[in-house]
């Protein structure tokens, strides 16, 4: 709302405490404190999803500071496609399917 519009622009400091200061009534108080709460709660989440991911991942995400393994993202994995054929039968076509993300987590 109002808070965003404010700290969204490319705003001096002193001129947005001077129109704060003058315009105590613009933003209410409840205003700032959901915002500043919205804010620690989207950090909280951020850390609890490093933190799930790290128990499913068995340790591998956050306490190990070496590059991960090549078997924890693999760039390559055999893959099956199913498909109905043109007889009306499920097709099944094994190939290798290129994990495109994961070479960004090899750099």
């Amino acid at each position: 709302g109002k808070l965003d519009r404010i700290l969204h622009t490319k705003i001096k400091k002193e001129k947005l405490v001077n129109f704060l200061s003058k315009n105590y009534d613009y933003i209410s108080r409840t205003d700032a404190i959901y915002y500043i709460l919205c804010h620690f709660l989207a950090v909280g989440s951020a850390t609890l999803q490093i933190y799930i991911l790290n128990y499913f991942l068995v340790g591998e995400f956050v306490f190990n500071y070496l590059p991960p393994d090549p078997e924890l993202f693999p760039l390559t994995e055999g893959c099956n496609i199913a498909y109905i054929g043109h007889s009306g039968d499920v097709v099944n076509i094994g190939g290798i399917c290129t994990m495109n993300y994961n070479y960004v987590y090899q750099k």
